[in-house]
């Protein structure tokens, strides 16, 4: 059964240029040198501001002609160098991503959201120790930065240091009580070091913060599912599917979890929502037998329901789509054979 993550409630590389770019119009409103050298400050400000909101909205080619347009005119902005480091990594260019972080570094040695993202990209090349080390001297900069703490959690996971995480975790949490998908992140964390009561406290706490966080409701359920709380875990996974419809992960969970408490029609409607086909839900051996019939009957929805199974996930973690989708047809083709042999409804089996 699994838990499910969602990040951080901000990008941390958005956060990050987000941060330098305050900085820098805070200091151009205190340098007035001359009123053409001041217009000049106002419009940079003002098409930095653009490139970030760019640079939100996903459009990151714009964001970055901007950016190289800021760059042209002044090589030593380091909210440029920043939102050009973070624009790079978002494009998976990491080279060009770590050169302007390394840019900014040399401009202001001491700016710990360049050594976050410099940070970011070791830990995407898979050089952890580096990673760790431009995390830990951003934190070590900046001891209020909370997107640094979330990335060193995250690299201390991939490092296998488990507590160390936890503690970074922690810590973001202590500057930002509010941070829901961190504490439902640090909750998993140690639902696997099976600390299962402190998980539980970290998930109630994130949805007493955000009770309309179906994620947390779906990772409540795994720990009581893991406590042998099958009635618990079942309330908390329709939690969650009522709060996301689209939620997979805590479909597949309610089956299973049905599975277990043996309510194998439910388990069904749950596997059946996870394919996508929510409407070959039935729940009494006439709405199935309506279904077969129509299956039957109308060539064109018989085709659309096929396309729509063969597009679902070919597997997933606690069942074979494709042999389920198999089984499905078997038994809607035996429902539709007792129809025309004029026998009622009932329950068949697919073996």
């Amino acid at each position: 059964m699994q838990s499910q993550g969602q990040g951080q409630q901000l990008s941390q590389m958005q956060s990050a240029a987000h941060s330098l770019l305050q900085h820098h119009s805070n200091a151009t409103g205190s340098n007035l040198v001359g009123k053409q050298n001041d217009l000049q400050s106002l419009s940079s400000v003002g098409l930095l501001e653009l490139a970030h909101r760019e640079y939100q909205a996903v459009d990151y080619e714009s964001a970055e002609k901007h950016c190289m347009q800021l760059w042209r005119q002044d090589s030593t902005n380091t909210g440029v160098l920043l939102l050009l480091s973070s624009i790079h990594f978002q494009c998976r260019r990491l080279d060009k991503s770590a050169q302007f972080s390394t840019l900014a570094i040399k401009q202001n040695p001491v700016l710990a959201e360049a050594y976050s993202n410099l940070g970011n990209v070791y830990k995407e090349r898979g050089q952890l120790q580096e990673a760790l080390d431009n995390y830990r001297r951003a934190v070590r900069l900046k001891p209020d930065f909370i997107d640094g703490y979330i990335n060193l959690a995250a690299a201390l996971v991939a490092a296998r240091d488990m507590e160390s995480a936890v503690q970074a975790y922690i810590t973001a949490l202590q500057y930002n009580p509010e941070l829901y998908c961190v504490r439902s992140d640090l909750g998993n964390l140690l639902k696997a070091l099976g600390r299962l009561e402190e998980a539980k406290a970290c998930y109630l706490k994130a949805i007493e913060t955000c009770p309309g966080f179906a994620v947390a409701w779906s990772n409540l359920g795994c720990v009581f599912n893991a406590q042998g709380e099958i009635w618990l875990a079942i309330h908390h996974f329709e939690k969650a599917v009522t709060l996301d419809p689209n939620f997979l992960d805590a479909y597949i969970n309610l089956g299973n979890v049905l599975k277990e408490a043996r309510i194998f029609d439910r388990v069904a409607a749950s596997q059946l929502a996870t394919l996508g086909c929510p409407e070959l839900i039935a729940h009494t051996r006439e709405e199935y037998q309506n279904i077969a019939i129509r299956l039957g009957t109308k060539k064109e929805y018989l085709k659309t329901m096929r396309a729509k199974v063969w597009k679902a996930r070919v597997e997933s973690p606690l069942f074979d789509c494709s042999q389920y989708a198999k089984g499905l047809e078997k038994l809607f083709l035996r429902m539709w054979e007792k129809f025309e042999n004029g026998e009622l409804p009932d329950h068949i089996s697919a073996a």
